[in-house]
């Protein structure tokens, strides 16, 4: 043990870093931040913030024990910004690790760690750790911020780790940003103060320089909270008031508005420690059933927009009920007759008797949902795509048009609306002032995980094929696969969908079928991912895309995967580290893209765990129960 902690020790020496933790309350969980980062022999700066004096004498007693802690006192509470401030001009290290007293350190060696990522990123202000979120039971997801005109936007996806904002009371901060940026703003008690330092960067146009490093692992959980003075830190630290002061004040201060839902945000906070007298994983049981969900509509199981609902309802901790239910489907699905009735007794029956409802694409539902809606009840809308003319040179179908108004007329109505893709969140704001939550499509890895390659092999026989999967539809592209196929000629090809095989490409696109192409019509999901999990490339070739369901499968099989760099297939792939993203208009940059995933080695084990991360029902899920209970 004292062999270790002198490695530990050593490790610290090269570094010029203290650990800075604001106490206002909650002295059982300050001590045990405390505890977490006494073996790294660094020093510890506590400032207490106006904390009560029993507060303060337990804390003190513990500390004494140890010379590397140093506590601060200040008579009254100086908020946020203004007490990281003080820790800034009163301490000289060049790192300051700023943690809320409600934050461990997970990692007994984070000091090497850091010391190593200090090293080999000279150019970094910030390092951001992994910080798991155990109250939610997930990882916390970091974006960047934009600034379009007179509005910020904290959704700008990441790239290669880096990031331009930071969570102030989880990052190892270079004291140099202060001497560039300045300090906090004083007129800012709590809340945004990181936000407002970050957004000063930008409008610098030297943005704050951060690095996710995911080697140093951070712990941060809210518990119930049973006494009167920790009930009060809660309180102030999530007041609303103070907060929208805060917000007011970047728009004053820089003339931006910033785009944000804290109202909920600090809802939701303060339910999780004042209301709920049992720790997380225990409240996932009690909450099952707490809340009725209509989700919906559900005719056909084959789709991706079905595959999302089956998603949400698996994964959700409240009782979610498809409508149709599989029984009443089996039924209506017999004939358009029994469907049209099931329809009419829907519209009298209403939904009122749910306490969510959780509407997707269908004209006829999202007027159901539209006119079951009550003060008793919420109505929540996901955005999957929309119809453009552009897609279609004949122009858009009377049904095409009919989904469109729904969706832009009555769906807006909906109390919350999510779009799967931040692509489409962007349209919807800015062609129709639709303003929605982002939360990805996603897929159940486990289906992943159970698909047979052997199976398909057997049941279908063919292997080593190139695959598509989709429909007819002009917009899916099938005829641009099939002259893929006649230009790799010494490859299997094999396509899988509604209406596909030879007489439908030949009679609607005019294409000549070549012998290395084999066609099989619409089958079972699982079938399909069978059918994924033994090809070897997956190749899509649509003109746009919401979040699409199979390339998230084929990735999550770890296949190799290619795909035109447009809408929802560039923002699932990313990079090229991902998988292979062609040029629409170019057909040579299809053929070599292709040629070049049939030799990959490691592309799609990276894919694998892009998606694991990002798209795993399992993890989305729970921001989908957070939407429901808002």
């Amino acid at each position: 043990m004292n062999k270790k902690k002198q490695q530990i020790d050593n490790s610290g020496r090269n570094l010029s870093l203290a650990v800075c933790v604001l106490f206002f309350e909650r002295v059982e969980q300050t001590i045990e931040c405390i505890k977490s980062f006494l073996l790294s022999n660094v020093d510890i700066y506590i400032l207490n913030n106006g904390s009560s004096p029993l507060a303060r004498s337990i804390l003190g007693k513990f500390c004494e024990r140890y010379k590397q802690v140093k506590i601060f006192d200040s008579d009254t509470n100086l908020g946020v910004g203004v007490g990281r401030n003080y820790f800034i001009n009163n301490t000289k290290e060049e790192w300051l690790f700023f943690v809320d007293n409600d934050i461990v350190i997970k990692n007994k060696d984070w000091l090497q760690k850091v010391e190593k990522n200090v090293s080999e990123h000279p150019d970094i202000e910030v390092f951001i750790p992994e910080l798991f979120n155990l109250h939610e039971d997930r990882y916390v997801s970091y974006h960047s911020i934009r600034v379009e005109e007179n509005k910020a936007f904290h959704d700008l996806e990441i790239e290669n780790d880096l990031i331009n904002t930071f969570p102030g009371g989880a990052s190892i901060i270079n004291r140099k940003i202060f001497e560039r940026l300045g300090l906090y703003d004083n007129k800012m008690f709590v809340g945004f103060e990181d936000f407002e330092l970050c957004i000063r960067g930008i409008l610098s146009e030297k943005p704050v320089m951060a690095y996710l490093t995911h080697d140093v692992e951070l712990l941060h959980t809210h518990r119930y909270l049973r006494n009167d003075e920790d009930k009060k830190a809660t309180l102030t630290r999530y007041d609303a008031n103070f907060i929208e002061k805060s917000y007011k004040q970047i728009t004053e201060k820089h003339n931006i508005i910033l785009v944000s839902g804290w109202k909920n945000w600090i809802s939701r906070q303060t339910e999780k420690t004042l209301k709920v007298d049992v720790p997380f994983r225990r409240t996932r049981h009690i909450r099952k059933g707490q809340l009725k969900v209509a989700i919906g509509p559900v005719f056909d199981e084959h789709g991706g927009v079905s595959q999302h609902i089956f998603g949400i309802k698996k994964y959700s901790t409240h009782k979610v009920e498809e409508v149709p239910s599989k029984f009443i489907r089996n039924i209506v699905n017999k004939s358009g007759r029994a469907k049209g009735i099931y329809k009419k007794l829907m519209n009298k029956i209403g939904l009122n008797h749910y306490n969510v409802l959780h509407s997707h694409v269908n004209p006829w539902f999202i007027s159901l949902c539209d006119s079951s809606k009550k003060n008793t009840n919420k109505w929540i809308h996901t955005y999957h795509t929309l119809y453009f003319k552009e897609d279609y040179p004949e122009g858009l179908k009377s049904w095409q048009e009919e989904i469109n108004r729904s969706l832009i007329k009555v769906a807006s109505k909906a109390d919350i609306k999510i779009s799967i893709s931040k692509w489409l969140h962007d349209y919807l704001l800015e062609k129709y002032q639709i303003k929605s939550e982002i939360i990805p499509n996603g897929i159940d890895l486990d289906n992943c995980n159970n698909a047979n390659p052997e199976k398909f092999i057997k049941n279908f026989g063919v292997k080593d094929f190139i695959l598509f999967v989709g429909n007819i539809s002009e917009i899916k592209g099938p005829h641009i696969f099939v002259k893929l196929a006649a230009q790799i000629s010494e490859v299997k090809f094999l396509m899988i969908g509604k209406n596909i095989d030879k007489i439908n490409l030949v009679k609607n696109y005019n294409v000549s079928i070549p012998e290395n192409i084999m066609f099989i019509p619409e089958i079972s999901h699982e079938d399909t991912l069978d059918a994924i999990s033994a090809c070897k490339v997956f190749v899509m070739t649509s003109k746009r895309e919401g979040l699409p369901t199979a390339l998230l499968e084929a990735m999550g099989m770890g296949k190799p995967v290619v795909v035109p760099a447009h809408s929802g297939c560039k923002e699932v792939i990313h990079s090229s580290d991902y998988g292979y993203l062609y040029e629409p208009e170019s057909f040579d940059d299809l053929i070599n893209k292709t040629k070049e995933a049939l030799i990959s080695k490691k592309i799609g084990e990276r894919a694998q765990e892009r998606v694991k991360i990002n798209y795993d029902w399992k993890i989305l899920a729970k921001s989908i129960d957070l939407l429901y209970e808002a």
